[in-house]
C-alpha cells in the first residue's frame, strides 16, 4: 500500500493515464493541453521517462518520492493539475485506494507484463482498480475500440462521467463511440482526421464535428490526442485551443520520426 498524499496534494486535480501502450504520449498530451486551461497554471507530469513540469523536465528520481516532489512543485508554483501515468504494478499495489485520481484514461490492453501479474485477468483487474475507485464527481476516459473497454466501463462506479473515443483501425467498437475519428489523411508533416461527435456527448464543449491535426504520423497519435481532448474539454479547456496546441506540439522523439523526406 501507498501512503496517504501530503495534505497540499489533495486539492489537485489529479489526471491518471494507464493501459499497455501509449501512456506516455497521452500523458505528454494532457499535460499540454490543460495547460491551456488557464494563464500561470502549470502542470506537473510524471511518466516512466521521467518528471517535468511543463516543458521543464525536473531532476528527480523515477520513484514515489520524485512523484510528490515532482508534483508539490506544480502545486507551489500555482498548479491545480497534476497528470500521472499509472503503472499496472502500482495499481496492483494499491495506489489508486489511496491517491486522489480524479480523472482516468485508458489507451488499449494487450498481453503484457505477465511476468510481473502471472496472468491477463490480474493485469486487467490491476488496470481496472484506475477507474473502479474513482469519486462520483469523476471522469471515465475510455478507448471504445479497445476490446476490453466494455468489462471496464462496467467497474466504474455510478456517477462518474464516461465518454469514449476511437479509431475505426483498432477493429469494431465495443461501446458507442462519444467521439469517433474518420476520414485520416497522412502527410510528411503530420495527420488529420475528421471527428464526429455523438449528441448525447455534445453538451455545451464539443460541436458535431471538428477537425484534428497532429505533428506524429499515425492514428495512434490521434487516439492518443482524442484521449487528451476528451478529458482537457471536460476540465474546461475550450475546444479550439485543445486542438491549437496538439497541432503545435512536437511529435514524440523516436517513434514514427521522420528522418529523411528523400526516397535516395
Amino acid at each position: 500500500m501507498f501512503p496517504a498524499p501530503p495534505s497540499e496534494l489533495r486539492e489537485l486535480h489529479l489526471v491518471g493515464v494507464t493501459g499497455t501502450n501509449g501512456k506516455t504520449t497521452t500523458a505528454a498530451l494532457v499535460a499540454a493541453v490543460l495547460g491551456e486551461r488557464g494563464a500561470g497554471e502549470p502542470v506537473a507530469r510524471v511518466t516512466t521517462v521521467g518528471a517535468f513540469l511543463d516543458a521543464e523536465r525536473l531532476d528527480l528520481p523515477l520513484d514515489y518520492a520524485g512523484m510528490v516532489e515532482a508534483l508539490r512543485r506544480g502545486r507551489a508554483a500555482g498548479g491545480r493539475h497534476g497528470v500521472l501515468e499509472v503503472t499496472s504494478e502500482s495499481l496492483a499495489r494499491g495506489f489508486a485506494r489511496t491517491w486522489p485520481i480524479t480523472s482516468a484514461i485508458f489507451t488499449n490492453l494487450t498481453h503484457d507484463h505477465l511476468d510481473a501479474h502471472g496472468s491477463p485477468e490480474h493485469y486487467f483487474a490491476s488496470k481496472a482498480q484506475l477507474f473502479h475507485f474513482l469519486p462520483p464527481d469523476g471522469l471515465a476516459v475510455l478507448n471504445g475500440c479497445d476490446a476490453a473497454a466494455d468489462l471496464l466501463r462496467q467497474v466504474v462506479p455510478a456517477g462518474v462521467a464516461v465518454i469514449t473515443y476511437g479509431v475505426p483501425s483498432r477493429g469494431a467498437a465495443a461501446l458507442p463511440l462519444d467521439v469517433c475519428a474518420e476520414d485520416l489523411q497522412l502527410d510528411w508533416a503530420g495527420t488529420s482526421v475528421q471527428c464526429s461527435v455523438r449528441p448525447e456527448a455534445r453538451g455545451d464543449v464539443l460541436p458535431a464535428r471538428f477537425e484534428l491535426r497532429v505533428r506524429a504520423l499515425g492514428d495512434i497519435y490521434v487516439e492518443n490526442a482524442l484521449a487528451a481532448i476528451c478529458c482537457a474539454v471536460r476540465r474546461g479547456v475550450p475546444l479550439e485551443r485543445a486542438l491549437g496546441t496538439l497541432a503545435r506540439l512536437e511529435p514524440p522523439p523516436g517513434r514514427f520520426e521522420v528522418v529523411s523526406r528523400d526516397p535516395n
